[in-house]
């Protein structure tokens, strides 16, 4: 336990000696950690508006006028055993009135042009919204049209739909190359990153070599002078993801006053607020494990930097 206090003296000590040169690496690292919050903050958000653009490709059908009770019922049992084997992801359920509500909600103008010239008698049914999960849209529309339960489903809106379900289709595989693309620019980033913090303990360690041939040369094991540098650089990457956080959280903060400014409306200052919130929780969620991989790679670089000086003086 005094070992280790001791350590930890050592590097505030040397923190001491060498104030503005270790102010310097930890603005140059706060400024990469800025880049790198701001980058994944912008890609989180992208990857979160084409998941929520692939929650939209849905298959919507209709069902016939006055249709009985249980053969509504059997629908959805259908579709509970079509969910457990994992066909769709979910489905719901609307009544005629749900429908109704939902349908002014979508698309307000043609329900209103519709209310306007048929009155309350607005042509409507009940319906089921399907999200499609391992089952393709095509056979879903193939299932409902032609299957069991033909008969208690409009299959002619169904058909005049199609075309447009299918182009969602499209959209969708879209979505999907595009998920990649942008789980790769984390990669892309997170490695990035990595290697330049890797090149900045390099740097820092390689500067005092001197100090690591001396202590080496007095007898001082391999343990005892890893741990002390490398105590050192994670207080260094702690320091500047602290810094880094600090600045990239106030201009966030300034940056969303602004942005709120452009809406005039109250309630559209309201939604736009809620969404961007919505995203910043579930970009938080994954924060830590950026942090984490951050100072994993930090004690890598450290160990590796440090063997390769302690392996030169072995040869010297």
């Amino acid at each position: 336990m005094k070992t280790i206090f001791s350590q930890f003296g050592s590097v505030f000590s040397t923190i001491r000696k060498n104030p503005f040169k270790i102010m310097g690496t930890v603005i140059s690292l706060s400024t990469l950690f800025f880049m790198v919050f701001l980058l994944l903050m912008l890609v989180s958000f992208t990857l979160q508006s084409v998941e929520k653009a692939e929650n939209k490709i849905t298959l919507t059908f209709f069902l016939k006028e006055n249709l009985p009770d249980y053969k509504v019922a059997l629908l959805k049992a259908q579709l509970l055993k079509m969910e457990r084997k994992e066909q769709i992801s979910r489905f719901t359920y609307r009544t005629k009135e749900e429908t109704l509500e939902q349908f002014s909600k979508n698309q307000p103008d043609r329900f209103q042009f519709l209310q306007d010239n048929l009155g309350k008698n607005v042509p409507i049914s009940p319906s089921f919204t399907v999200h499609p999960k391992s089952a393709s849209i095509e056979t879903l529309i193939q299932f409902f049209i032609y299957g069991d339960f033909k008969e208690s489903i409009d299959t002619e809106k169904l058909s005049q739909s199609t075309g447009e379900i299918l182009q969602n289709k499209k959209i969708s595989e879209f979505l999907q190359f595009l998920k990649l693309g942008i789980i790769g620019v984390i990669a892309f980033i997170l490695l990035g990153s990595s290697i330049i913090i890797a090149r900045f303990i390099g740097t820092m360690f390689y500067q005092r070599k001197n100090e690591i041939f001396i202590m080496r040369l007095v007898g001082a094991t391999s343990s005892f002078i890893r741990t002390p540098f490398i105590i050192e650089s994670i207080i260094i990457t702690f320091i500047s993801i602290f810094v880094g956080w600090g600045i990239f959280f106030i201009l966030r903060q300034i940056s969303i006053t602004e942005m709120l400014t452009i809406f005039s409306s109250y309630n559209e200052k309201i939604i736009m607020a809620q969404s961007m919130n919505e995203m910043w929780n579930n970009f938080l969620q994954f924060l830590p494990i950026i942090v984490g991989i951050i100072i994993i790679f930090t004690i890598i670089s450290s160990f590796i930097t440090l063997e390769k000086l302690l392996r030169k003086k072995d040869i010297l």
